[in-house]
Parts: C-alpha cells; structure tokens; sequence
C-alpha cells in the first residue's frame, strides 16, 4: 500500500481520451516521486486512470515513449496488485482517499466536475 507524505496538482491533462488531473505524490518510505492521473467520474466520484513513477524522467513521464510510458506504469501498478484480483481495490481505494485529502488536490478534482 502506498501511503502519501505530499501531494500537489500539476497540470490537467487528457489519459485515455480523459479529462484527468495531474498530480505529483511524495509517498512515505519509497525513492521517487509518482504521477496519478485521477478524474472525475459521473457520480460524482473520483477514478485513478494511470500511476507512474516520475522521478527517472524528471516528471516528465506523459512526454516519454510509448513502451518507456508502459513499462513506467506497471511499475506503478505492482503497489496495487493482489494474487487473486489482479488490482486491489482496497489499496486503490486507500490510496485515492489520502490523494483526496490534500485540500489542494481536492479542490482541483472537484473544479474537473463544473
């Protein structure tokens, strides 16, 4: 599981054909920063489209390749997995909550619902 020190918005940006907030994570007890794209969602929730680590591309990560980009997102992905459920929907669960959180990054995502 992965648990948040700091985080902050960084842009907005389409993943996947959506509107998604780009926020930079500073997880607790891990070397490098992460990327989570997270958007809103038509009940009024929130879904994380994409997690990647950023710190080998300097942030940098929706300008790398594609297989480079793949690679950087199954990496991210391994936090969330579980044996008998392929994603862990606990850990996404949590993980979204703590993003939520942080009044900064709260107050970006809802602006993505007007």
């Amino acid at each position: 599981m992965i648990d948040i020190q700091q985080a902050h918005f960084k842009k907005t940006t389409t993943v996947d054909g959506k509107l998604c907030a780009e926020v930079e994570i500073i997880p607790f007890g891990r070397t490098g920063n992460l990327l989570a794209y997270v958007t809103a969602i038509p009940n009024g929730g929130y879904e994380i489209v994409r997690v990647l680590q950023a710190h080998a591309y300097g942030g940098a990560a929706a300008q790398v390749a594609p297989d480079v980009h793949q690679a950087l997102e199954s990496v991210a992905e391994e936090e969330f997995s579980d044996d008998t459920f392929g994603c862990d929907w606990k850990a996404k669960a949590h993980f979204l909550d703590n993003l939520l959180a942080c009044p900064e990054v709260r107050s970006q995502l809802d602006s993505l619902n007007e």
